[in-house]
């Protein structure tokens, strides 16, 4: 008989945690120091934790508690995950779900459910195989809570590892120029390392941190995620890789490695004359590391501006979509309120969540 837990304990977080690498339908956004990271804007979590009788882990899914004055926002980014021999608790999981939402007097409550939104026989382990069928009546199809990311999928390079030579192999899939670029990189005696210590982990940050700066878009401050990336890095769920030209970094990407996969979340380059394709290198040396790894696919990443999703898509990148997200309106009054105020929170969202911090 499944025992259902809300939980906090760090403990249980981190038999979570453990859960999440291990099964294919692990997701990096449920991991607890991800989690956690919210704290930084004053936001909370829980987490739903479901054990068998053996009291072993067989799923879950947690949940990001978020208020602004009278609004309060309850969201699952990507949830449930379950073992595949346990699918038919999905219907519980999200009734549980939203019943802790109206208890806490939540004005609205999100769930991103891991369902692929067109048929994909490749990346379904990964997956529900559908839609809760009872526990999804009268809710709403869209994302209407912002400041957590719901995650639309994977965006997949795929790898055949019954080929002779899936290396070789899965550089013919990408687009020319990315093949060329590729190879441009590796004429230029760039070498691969992981940042390990603080001071490694900041470098490499500081790298991403400027890029954001220069192109025009947004990353959490480093005195605001520090914690979170040396945390994950010493619980060998996050890979910090670095490229060096002559011992100095050039380009950094941040990684987590949950669900069976490495997923790319983050990266920066030191631009510079002449261009030594930091990007594709570094890149192109996590396929490898996934490739040695067993992994099906290297997920490098859905979102990013038009110029971003092109170079992704150089590697062969194909987005796999989930359906949208679902969620309720639980006070409409309020709900109506913070609709009419998302626009100038999402411009003033820095600024809010400075002045969030003062009231944990």
């Amino acid at each position: 008989m499944a025992k259902y837990t809300w939980t906090t304990h760090k403990d249980d977080l981190k038999a979570w945690d453990v859960f999440l690498k291990a099964t294919a339908r692990g997701h990096y956004s449920q991991l607890s120091d991800w989690l956690r990271s919210y704290e930084s804007y004053g936001f909370g979590f829980e987490l739903l934790l479901v054990k068998d009788d053996n009291n072993q882990i067989i799923g879950g899914l947690a949940a990001v508690i978020q208020k602004f004055a009278i609004v309060s926002l309850y969201s699952c980014s990507c949830g449930p995950i379950l073992l595949e021999s346990h699918d038919f608790l999905a219907d519980e999981l999200v009734e549980r779900f939203k019943q802790r939402a109206k208890e806490i007097k939540a004005t609205c409550c999100q769930i991103n459910i891991p369902v692929l939104a067109q048929a994909n026989l490749d990346i379904q382990p990964y997956c529900l195989p559908s839609e809760p069928s009872q526990s999804l009546v009268n809710s709403k199809k869209g994302n209407v809570i912002k400041s957590v990311t719901a995650i639309n999928g994977f965006r997949v390079v795929s790898i055949d590892h019954t080929s002779e030579d899936p290396k070789n192999d899965i550089l013919r899939q990408f687009n020319t120029n990315t093949r060329r670029n590729i190879k441009k990189a590796y004429k230029n005696e760039l070498t691969l390392a992981y940042a390990q210590t603080e001071q490694e982990i900041k470098e490499a940050y500081q790298i991403i941190e400027a890029n954001a700066s220069t192109q025009g878009y947004a990353v959490r401050a480093w005195s605001d995620f520090k914690e979170t990336l040396i945390a994950m890095v010493n619980a060998n769920v996050c890979l910090i890789a670095m490229c060096l030209k002559d011992q100095k970094i050039k380009g950094a990407l941040i990684l987590f490695e949950a669900g069976q996969r490495l997923t790319y979340i983050s990266g920066g380059t030191i631009r510079e004359t002449p261009d030594l394709k930091v990007g594709h290198f570094l890149h192109f040396e996590m396929i490898k590391l996934s490739i040695a790894k067993k992994y099906n696919f290297y997920d490098i990443s859905v979102g990013g501006s038009r110029g971003v999703t092109k170079f992704k898509e150089g590697f062969g990148g194909v987005h796999v979509k989930f359906h949208e997200p679902s969620y309720w309106v639980l006070n409409k009054t309020v709900f109506s309120m913070y609709s009419k105020l998302l626009p100038s929170l999402k411009k003033h969202k820095k600024k809010i969540a400075n002045v969030l911090k003062f009231f944990k």
